[in-house]
């Protein structure tokens, strides 16, 4: 953000972006460009002294929208089915990994992860697409892996893939649409 743009913010907004610090470790992927290649394998990670969900003005980036999936996978372990599911829009749609129940309200959201969180869930992502698709939206898709809690608390490693799309709904950033489904065996 530039200089002038940080100067016009109001006191209380400046403060709570002055945390937001976006680390974004990136491998390109065997046979691509290793210079602005969208198609990226590693880990991102944010830091934010406000717990900003991203800066809620501007065109987003692609490290910011690699910011808001991380978002998304922090809420998880906070166990809280309702924080989780207030990351979607009021007519955003899941299509869940493990549910063939597709929701589309605030309450089917909470209901599914109030089952799904039970496994206490650890997300990693293993490979993230990005396409900006203008001021106010942007699409995440890739693969992650989650560590999960069987029945007898026994940890297991379930590979899923994930298509995320995002909006600036009223300057807030918000999941419109998020499929996730079990990675299908083969290649």
């Amino acid at each position: 953000m530039s200089s002038t743009k940080w100067a016009k913010l109001p006191p209380a907004r400046r403060a709570g972006l002055a945390g937001l610090t976006v680390l974004l470790t990136l491998t390109p992927l065997a046979g691509t460009a290793a210079s602005a290649e969208t198609r990226t394998q590693g880990t991102v990670r944010t830091q934010s002294a406000a717990g900003s969900y991203a800066a809620e003005f501007g065109r987003p980036t692609k490290a910011s929208v690699a910011a808001l999936l991380n978002t998304w996978a922090d809420t998880l372990l906070t166990r809280d089915p309702a924080r989780v599911a207030d990351l979607y829009a009021p007519k955003g749609v899941l299509l869940p990994t493990l549910s063939a129940q597709v929701r589309t309200d605030h309450a089917g959201m909470i209901d599914y992860f109030t089952g799904f969180l039970a496994k206490e869930p650890h997300a990693t992502v293993k490979q993230s697409i990005i396409e900006i698709l203008g001021d106010r939206s942007a699409v995440n898709s890739g693969t992650y892996a989650f560590s999960l809690k069987n029945a007898q608390g026994v940890r297991e490693t379930v590979q899923a893939r994930y298509t995320f799309v995002y909006e600036r709904i009223e300057g807030k950033w918000l999941i419109v649409s998020h499929h996730s489904s079990l990675m299908p065996p083969g290649d």
